[in-house]
């Protein structure tokens, strides 16, 4: 053996990161294939989180835009490590029409060989645009009057995969999620 797992101390306070709780009502939706989606979120109450799960009928930014048709215009920020042309331009057409007030996203430095056409694409058109060492899929949307947060399985791609995630509209941990985005592509390393 070449150690021995209690050998090993572990120095839980090394590395802090910020932590926020709110409290949540939970509401699962399971969205089937012929479930739009204005029928899996027909609307949406403050302070409430939804998980859900589908079989991909729809995709991550399809799910912004109906939030956005719910909420209202909002700016977006974005962590995600893929993103194809189709979605990129949608983003950039509703940041043009004033839909999406600022968008700010940050890529796993995989876009730039997966998707080269769309990364120069979006740091032409997004408000701002970071390449990291991301696996996250988190989106942030907030205006004055809403704060929601989507964590999930699923990228800015039409993926026809099960996906599953949880949509919450509660601003401390929407806020959480934007300032850790936001230093990230300010190069601010947070979790350092």
């Amino acid at each position: 053996m070449l150690f021995r797992t209690s050998d090993i101390a572990v120095n839980l306070t090394e590395r802090s990161s910020p932590v926020t709780a709110e409290t949540f009502v939970e509401s699962f939706v399971k969205c089937k294939v012929k479930d739009a989606l204005a029928e899996c979120f027909p609307s949406l109450e403050q302070g409430k989180s939804y998980d859900f799960v589908s079989l991909s009928e729809w995709s991550t930014h399809e799910l912004v835009f109906h939030l956005l048709s719910l909420i209202g215009p909002a700016s977006l920020y974005v962590a995600t490590w893929s993103m194809s042309e189709t979605p990129a331009r949608m983003l950039v057409e509703a940041l043009q029409v004033g839909v999406i007030r600022e968008l700010h996203c940050l890529f796993d430095y995989r876009i730039k060989v997966r998707y080269p056409g769309v990364h120069d694409y979006v740091q032409q058109h997004f408000t701002s645009v970071g390449i990291g060492n991301s696996h996250a899929k988190v989106t942030v949307l907030i205006n004055d009057s809403w704060a929601i947060h989507i964590v999930g399985s699923s990228n800015y791609t039409n993926n026809p995969r099960i996906e599953a995630g949880v949509l919450s509209a509660g601003r401390a941990v929407s806020e959480l999620h934007r300032e850790w985005i936001m230093a990230e592509l300010k190069g601010e390393k947070p979790f350092e």
